[in-house]
């Protein structure tokens, strides 16, 4: 039948696109999440208040303050990406999330200068993990200056970063022992997305972007690729959450 919320920004094809590409009505006619399953969200940081987000949280947690305080960054990424998965569905306002009647756990990894570490995400999706996350999303990556060479990229990928590549790959043992699924950003350096250790994890589910300039929805300029991504999704012209009330377009 095509379940059809009454968010208002449904309706408008430039901030619904994403929903529309990736036919979500029709898995909203499947199921809708539940609050009986979990989604943590690992990132800079969260506008609580936010009323398609704040009726659904559970266990938010600061890592760098090992405490429940949470808040936003200047540029709100956390809560933009907060909304695209879980914002509430049929309540009249914005657009709703993927998975609208799930639970939210926030973790901000980021402190009050935005700084993020691999320690700090890797304690962000610790804590998911055994506070009983059932999806755990970091939309976050390595950063590199420059474009390098396909062969240097190659080589990053094969031969670099390996202590942290066998970090990661333990986490993906301790979520497997959890049956919690983790999901990562392939990253924004049109590179072979192996390069962060990050995306190498088997289990991982690992996300490049596409675009809306073509029927064929390509990749977008920006983002990662290669063997180590699962699957692409939506990267740009995401119209979600933001700030305490507002909604915006990132990406």
């Amino acid at each position: 039948a095509g379940y059809s919320p009454n968010d208002p920004a449904l309706s408008d094809p430039n901030k619904a696109w994403y929903l529309k590409t990736i036919n979500a009505s029709k898995a909203w006619d499947v199921t809708r999440g539940s609050p009986e399953l979990t989604i943590a969200i690992v990132d800079n940081g969260f506008s609580l208040k936010h009323p398609e987000l704040k009726s659904k949280v559970v266990m938010p947690y600061n890592v760098w303050l090992h405490s429940k305080e949470v808040f936003s960054q200047p540029v709100d990424h956390g809560t933009h990406v907060a909304g695209t998965a879980l914002a509430i569905a049929n309540n009249g306002k914005g657009l709703c999330g993927i998975a609208p009647e799930c639970a939210f756990m926030p973790i901000q990894v980021a402190n009050n200068q935005g700084l993020m570490t691999t320690t700090s995400v890797l304690d962000g999706i610790l804590y998911a993990l055994y506070q009983g996350a059932d999806i755990i999303n970091v939309s976050l990556g390595m950063e590199f200056t420059g474009t390098l060479p396909k062969s240097e990229q190659r080589n990053l990928q094969d031969y670099h970063f390996k202590e942290e590549e066998r970090l990661w790959n333990k986490v993906m043992e301790i979520s497997n022992k959890h049956k919690a699924i983790i999901i990562v950003a392939a990253g924004n350096e049109n590179m072979l997305a192996g390069v962060n250790p990050m995306s190498r994890p088997k289990n991982f589910i690992v996300v490049s972007a596409v675009d809306k300039s073509n029927n064929e929805y390509r990749k977008t300029g920006f983002s990662n690729y290669g063997d180590y991504s699962t699957i692409s999704a939506p990267g740009v012209d995401i119209f979600s959450t933001v700030g305490d009330k507002k909604f915006t377009f990132m990406f």
